[in-house]
């Protein structure tokens, strides 16, 4: 019955401990999206692109601090993004896996 006792202890303990450490997780960039991103493009120091599933693209021009989505009409997975110059790139998705 002891043993009983300390095993609940501990493991009430376990989980006091987990959830007080995942209180202090706060999202960071890129703010406020959560969809997985794939790609990840940069054309100068500061300029970059990234991209992700559900139509997620993301714009940087602070060297990734900061994030600005762009909305697209289209909720497929876009897996690659290149660029040849600040104005000109592509975006490559679709429906399936990478």
């Amino acid at each position: 019955m002891k043993l009983f006792r300390v095993g609940r202890i501990m493991v009430f303990g376990i989980l006091m401990a987990m959830s007080a450490i995942a209180g202090e997780w706060e999202w960071q960039n890129p703010l406020p999206q959560g969809n997985s991103l794939y790609d990840v493009e940069f054309v100068t120091d500061d300029i970059g692109w990234a991209v992700g599933g559900a139509g997620t693209v993301l714009e940087t021009n602070d060297g990734g601090e900061t994030w600005n989505g762009i909305q697209l009409e289209s909720d497929c997975d876009f897996w690659a993004i290149e660029f040849t110059d600040e104005m000109h790139g592509w975006i490559a998705g679709g429906t399936g896996g990478g």
